[in-house]
């Protein structure tokens, strides 16, 4: 697997867990109107942040590998 599938992979499996999440959260709603009020648009505001800083580090941190070796270039020889 390539690091943009694998960026991917890690992005779906955030909006999966995003969404189990505000499972709980919807349950919780008296009415549907209540979506549109502060305190649960703050919730979602946290969700998605969570996903986006998901997303982006598992992009951002470097594979410490050569592709064409089965071992880490930090790995000591022996």
């Amino acid at each position: 697997m390539n690091s943009t599938s694998t960026g991917w992979m890690l992005f779906i499996a955030s909006v999966g867990m995003m969404c189990s999440l505000l499972a709980v959260d919807v349950a919780k709603l008296a009415k549907w109107n209540d979506v549109f009020q502060p305190s649960f648009i703050a919730l979602i505001m946290a969700h998605m942040g969570v996903v986006i800083t998901a997303f982006v580090g598992g992009k951002i941190i470097p594979p410490d590998r050569n592709i064409n070796s089965k071992e880490r270039i930090s790995d000591t020889k022996l």
